[in-house]
Order: C-alpha cells, then structure tokens, then sequence
C-alpha cells in the first residue's frame, strides 16, 4: 500500500529521498523502484528522479529546485555589450577572409 507524504512541498521530500538512497550507494533505477512501491501515484516521475541524481552526481547537496550560484552568467553591461558585438565582426570579418 502507498503511503502518503507530509504536508509540505512533496518535490522537496522526493529529493530528500532520492538524496539519501543516492549517498546510500542505490542505483537510480532501484530508486525510481522503491519511490514507485512507496509513494504510489505521488510520486515524482522517473524522469525527474534521474534529473535529481545526476545534480547531485555534479555535486548539488540541497534540495530546493533552484538555480545553481556556479553556473555561469554574463554580465549585461554597455560596455560588455559592445565588447561582444567588436568580438562578433572581427569573427565575421575573419571567417570572410579565410573562406
């Protein structure tokens, strides 16, 4: 019989879980397995339970479904902006002269 999870954000706890199962050695498909025995239809899809192991393969340790402060991001400045665009025809100027 399925049981239910606690009120709350049932993504959270299902990270939680496959966080624990994951550090625990499981394989993800054993994981997606004993989730589905567990929790029945309230449980997260397999999809995204591969998706939560292999962020926390990258080294993700929390749950929230947040972006990552390491990913990176481009500064949208003046002057980057026109930094790229001088990058953008100096290349175009080069890929004509070489074709």
């Amino acid at each position: 019989m399925a049981a239910p999870l606690l009120n709350g954000t049932v993504v959270v706890q299902c990270t939680v879980i496959c966080f624990f199962l994951w550090s625990a050695r499981v394989k993800t498909f054993e994981i997606c397995k004993r989730m589905s025995t567990q929790y029945g239809e309230h449980c997260m899809a397999h999809k995204n339970v591969y998706k939560w192991v292999d962020r926390f393969k990258c080294g993700r340790t929390t749950p929230d479904d947040e972006e990552l402060s390491c990913w990176l991001s481009t500064p949208q400045t003046d002057d980057h902006c026109a930094e790229m665009a001088a990058l953008i025809k100096e290349i175009r100027l080069l890929y004509v002269i070489f074709h």
